[in-house]
Order: structure tokens, then sequence, then C-alpha cells
């Protein structure tokens, strides 16, 4: 009998010990899992209000842009030179400038401080660029990814996100929103 007891409380140690174990890697497992689960980034909203955007031009001096001053709506285009969804866009942001730059001021916004200048003479660019814009300029537009077009009315307020380059169903939504010939943007692939 005293065998058995002694093995049984030897099993229940063991058992403990097991249970102590699996409870805390279960943890480990559940703090992992939260730290690689995406938080949904956050964008910016039809309808938001932006009064300004802070960055440096080209050539590296501060720009601070305002939105709600003039007569044109604006038409930012997040991008960044090493961007191969901006490079498979670029026609399409072209197109629009093309089309569309008499009625609508268009500025390039540049995620990423370094390579412009090369990227604009290589491209072909044609929008006017700031490029790494200030920490509270990100966080107010939500720039997370590129490349990004936002369009703001002249009172500063948001119109129009697209976020990514544009699969067909946003080109065709951009065509109907700049009042563009349907068939005019391609989608990027």
């Amino acid at each position: 009998m005293a065998n058995k007891k002694t093995v049984d409380f030897y099993l229940v140690i063991v058992l403990g010990f097991s249970l102590f174990v699996n409870v805390g890697l279960a943890m480990k497992v559940h703090k992992l899992i939260l730290l690689t689960t995406p938080v949904p980034l956050q964008q910016l909203t039809v309808g938001s209000r932006v009064e300004s955007l802070d960055a440096l031009d080209v050539s590296g001096k501060a720009k601070h842009l305002i939105f709600g001053s003039g007569d044109k709506l604006v038409v930012l285009y997040a991008f960044t030179p090493t961007c191969g969804w901006c490079a498979k866009n670029l026609s399409n942001i072209k197109e629009i400038y093309r089309l569309k730059h008499p009625e609508f001021e268009f500025i390039g916004v540049s995620l990423s401080p370094n390579g412009v200048p090369e990227y604009l003479s290589r491209s072909g660019f044609p929008l006017e660029v700031v490029k790494d814009p200030s920490a509270a300029s990100r966080e107010k537009f939500h720039f997370n990814g590129t490349p990004e077009t936002i369009v703001v009315d002249s009172s500063g307020t948001v119109k129009q996100v697209w976020l990514g380059a544009y699969t067909s169903d946003a080109c065709r939504k951009i065509e109907q929103f700049f009042q563009m010939p349907k068939g005019g943007l391609s989608a990027a692939s």
C-alpha cells in the first residue's frame, strides 16, 4: 500500500508540473499570436478634415502646404521611388495629370526622403513633389503604404481616398470621379 501511495504522490506531482508547463506555454503562444497579428491600419476617410501637410521640398527645405486656400481640389499622390506598385501605377497617375491638371492641383508625396530627384528625372513624374512628411502629417493623413491617392477640396475636406495601385474596379471609379473617358486607365498588375 505504501508503494501505491508513493507512486500516486509522484504521479500527482508530475501531472501538476505538466499542467503548470502547459499553461505557461499556452500563455506564451497567445502572446506570440497577439504580437504577430497585424493591427488593422487606420486610413483617412472621406469627409475627414485636413488643414495642412508638412514635408520637405525636393531640395530638402521645409514646405508647409495649406489646404482650403485655393480654388482647385488637390490630388495628393503618396509614393516612394522604390515602390513596385507605384511603378505599375505610374502611367495611370500620369494620365490623370495629363487630362486633369488644369482643373486640379496635383502634389506627389514621397514617403521616403531617399532617391527622389533621381526618380523624378528617370520616370518623367509630372507632379510637383514633396518628400518625407513630418510625423504629425504622416499620422494625420494615415500614410501607411504606397501608392495612395487622396483628393481634398478647397475647404480641406477629404473627397476621395484610393489605397494601393489601381485595380480595374478602382480605375472605373477614378475615371468616373475625374470625369475621364472610360478605359483611359489600366489596372496595375
